[in-house]
């Protein structure tokens, strides 16, 4: 079972974290909550580390990046492609659904 990320972890496996520690605390904290509203009824969502999935913890990082890539304007404009081919990246609260819930496999 995980923690929630702190600026100390965040920036340990995000090169490209903000440096401002209040910047990355606020990002850090907005994607707890995206990800507590991603998926409110799985265990795990509270405060304790002993019954909360490692995925919520990756899925707040995620949620992080995307938060500050869309604040400072370093994605890429909503698309991905070139040569006049290109994809739209789904929303974030999709790709934290599907980091957060768990498929049972096939066969």
């Amino acid at each position: 079972m995980a923690t929630w990320h702190d600026k100390t972890s965040a920036r340990a496996q995000w090169s490209n974290a903000p440096s401002s520690d209040a910047a990355l605390e606020e990002l850090l904290e907005y994607a707890k909550d995206e990800c507590i509203h991603a998926e409110p009824w799985a265990p795990g969502t509270g405060q304790t580390a002993a019954d909360r999935p490692v995925r919520f913890r990756m899925a707040q990082l995620a949620a992080a990046q995307a938060a500050w890539e869309y604040r400072t304007g370093t994605g890429q404009d909503g698309q991905l492609g070139m040569d006049g081919y290109a994809m739209r990246p789904r929303a974030v609260q999709t790709v934290l659904a599907r980091m957060l819930r768990i498929t049972p496999g096939v066969g």
